[in-house]
């Protein structure tokens, strides 16, 4: 079973995962499905055969799902449901020191093995040069828990969206073009720039689950979104790809809905893991003499080995120390 802060971490909820049309808190298969889908698209990425906007928008579904479970989680009305999320800032820590020590180790026994320098390692793996690759996602994850937290404990947070509709939409535009515009200017070092990069699907979670209930105003909202993409993305914006087609996406995702056969949980299950791990499994791939990586050989081994160490991660009961 996944605890609180993993469940909203990959956008999941062991009692009633995901959204729905008709109801926010209706299990949609089809979430758990993108997801796995998503984990394996950055993986592929990563390895040197996805393209940019796919990859792009994989994250970007990651993360409007996550902050969509989090307002949900504190918009519940209930008092006890507020903790756990507050809490859960702090818990979503622990998975990235356990797999920051994991890819340490991986460093250091590679630098080790080269006679490389180790210092200039670290230097460029870690903030605020570097981003430790899929690991500053653990770190966005558990600002923004704190930080809705923080918000839930004054107002209702889409009770709020709801009344400023129109106010929000223009904060987002502004809020959006900003963090895009300093990504792009690399006015900030990856490692801080990176927590900007996203901030666009972060408040796109928080619109579509303020509109989540209302087809027409979800419609609109996210075409206006989609379109606003395209704009900043003649004017030269990178990063807007999470909006032309991370927002589809999820649209997809929240409006068809795929038969609860039973595997759709266990694939949603396994997709954080297949992203926290793909990595390491890159830089096994890489090594063997027999599999060229950016080929489809080496974009196979990728695949199969990120969803059998994601298995072997969730078969041992590991996920609580590594999600």
């Amino acid at each position: 079973m996944v605890n609180s802060a993993t469940s909203s971490l990959i956008g999941s909820d062991t009692n009633s995962a995901a959204s729905a049309p008709a109801s926010p808190k209706a299990y949609n298969p089809t979430i758990d499905c993108v997801r796995i889908v998503a984990a394996l698209v950055i993986a592929l990425f990563h390895a040197g055969v996805a393209p940019a906007p796919a990859a792009e928008a994989s994250v970007a579904f990651f993360v409007t799902t996550m902050v969509f479970f989090m307002v949900r989680k504190l918009s519940a009305g209930d008092g006890r449901a507020r903790p756990p999320i507050a809490s859960g800032a702090l818990r979503l820590l622990r998975p990235w020191v356990v797999w920051t020590a994991i890819y340490s180790a991986a460093i250091i026994m590679n630098v080790t093995l080269k006679h490389g320098d180790l210092a200039q390692s670290f230097r460029e793996w870690l903030p605020p040069r570097g981003t430790q690759n899929q690991l500053w996602y653990l770190l966005f994850a558990a600002a923004l828990s704190f930080a809705l937290s923080l918000i839930s404990r004054r107002a209702d947070i889409a009770a709020v969206i709801e009344r400023n509709l129109l106010a929000a939409g223009a904060l987002f535009a502004v809020a959006s073009c900003a963090a895009l515009t300093i990504w792009t200017e690399r006015l900030l070092p990856s490692g801080l720039g990176i927590f900007l990069l996203y901030i666009p699907s972060a408040l796109m979670g928080l619109l579509i689950f303020t509109t989540s209930r209302d087809t027409p105003r979800l419609l609109a909202v996210a075409g206006a979104a989609t379109i606003f993409g395209v704009v900043l993305s003649a004017s030269g914006i990178v990063g807007a790809s999470q909006l032309i087609y991370g927002v589809p996406l999820y649209l997809f995702a929240h409006f068809v809905r795929l038969p609860d056969r039973g595997y759709a949980r266990a694939l949603g299950g396994i997709a954080m893991s297949v992203f926290l791990v793909h990595v390491l499994v890159i830089a096994f791939v890489e090594r063997l003499p027999f599999v060229t990586l950016a080929q489809p050989d080496g974009a196979i081994a990728v695949v199969c080995m990120s969803l059998a160490a994601a298995m072997a991660i969730r078969w041992m009961k590991l996920e609580k120390y590594l999600q």
